[in-house]
């Protein structure tokens, strides 16, 4: 399906160049303090384009967004070599934002497609999942900046010429409002819980990589790792379509709980094996359950996913700042409890709810 190929191609050229942007700022002499702003950055354009593009998707049309979307990706994510030539923190953060801003553009009205076209959305997810996995792995065989940009640059054209020869979907113009509370309001029992363990997951990302160093984990050890998440929802997300979403939903949070917390249970490298596993499987039950659940019971389904996807950006701006406050005064396992009593708080909310 030409959409899953987008889907593959535009996550893996994402996280193609996301991984070594830290690494880039470090490069410039820059502080810990300006690698979590160049991120934010980044995060916080990707917010407010979700929910601008979502908005017009539903008004105006998906496959305009989709390639419009594609297409400047492709171009915002080439002008980062500009970052490179000017070695300046001033420059990357402004390559970021707008990279971060283009690539918000197009997925809300992917998925609205998608499901448009009765497509499966577990399978469509499944080859995100499988993007971020194979985007990470090139780009730390490739290991050069100016080449995995033009990478990066290149995959997202692929898309945008395979969005070009993708047939219109039955669609019919949706009036939503600039600020759609309402919607919000309909959908809160699945933004909330879901929200809350995005936060709790991005607490411990954010000093994941540090933590297994301390395990004894090699920068081999960690990709291995990173690998066997992608790969297991690569594996589980394309069988969930024939499951009912609110047991989905329900069953990716309980399970957030316990996979969070076992970060700070596993001694070596070796044990982190099933804690990824484990943490591959809940999100995989928690993600296709939410967007399935928000795009059968919404017709204003790129607004609602275009929300939903907002929300993981505001956590990612939110968590490493919590967790870099946190791992100043504790140590990496405070961080982990408290990523596990997040997802415990999204669990008791949706149960709540459903009442």
């Amino acid at each position: 399906m030409n959409s899953n190929a987008i889907q593959f191609l535009s996550n893996a050229a994402t996280f193609l160049s996301r991984i070594f942007i830290p690494n880039m700022v470090k490069e410039f002499g820059a502080s810990n303090l300006w690698v979590g702003i160049v991120l934010g950055v980044y995060n916080l354009m990707n917010f407010i384009s979700y929910n601008i593009f979502g908005r017009a998707s539903d008004i105006y049309g998906r496959r305009i967004f989709l390639r419009i979307g594609l297409f400047l990706s492709a171009v915002s994510f080439l002008l980062q070599i500009f970052a490179i030539n000017a070695t300046n923190l001033q420059t990357l953060i402004i390559v970021r934002a707008l990279a971060g801003f283009t690539i918000g553009i197009y997925p809300a009205a992917l998925i609205a497609y998608v499901y448009e076209s009765k497509e499966s959305i577990g399978k469509f997810s499944s080859y995100g999942s499988l993007g971020w996995g194979v985007g990470t792995f090139i780009a730390g065989i490739i290991a050069v900046y100016q080449d995995i940009f033009i990478l990066s640059s290149f995959l997202f054209f692929v898309g945008f010429l395979i969005s070009l020869g993708m047939p219109k979907a039955s669609h019919r113009r949706i009036e939503v409002p600039v600020f759609p509370i309402t919607l919000i309001r309909q959908n809160l029992r699945i933004y909330l819980p879901f929200f809350l363990r995005y936060v709790g997951a991005a607490l411990i990302w954010t000093i994941l990589p540090l933590y297994l160093v301390e395990l004894g984990a090699t920068m081999l050890w960690i990709g291995v790792l990173y690998t066997i998440n992608t790969l297991t929802q690569f594996i589980v997300m394309r069988r969930l379509d024939k499951y009912d979403n609110e047991s989905l939903i329900r069953a990716g949070l309980l399970l957030s709980i316990v996979a969070l917390f076992a970060h700070s249970i596993a001694s070596n490298p070796v044990e982190m094996i099933p804690v990824q596993v484990l943490v591959g499987l809940s999100w995989s039950l928690l993600y296709v359950g939410s967007i399935s659940a928000l795009t059968e019971n919404n017709i204003e389904r790129a607004t609602v996913s275009g929300i939903l996807q907002s929300l993981m950006c505001l956590a990612l701006i939110f968590g490493p700042v919590a967790s870099g406050m946190i791992t100043d005064v504790y140590d990496f396992k405070v961080t982990m409890y408290l990523g596990a009593l997040l997802s415990l708080l999204g669990f008791l909310v949706y149960v709540r709810s459903e009442k």
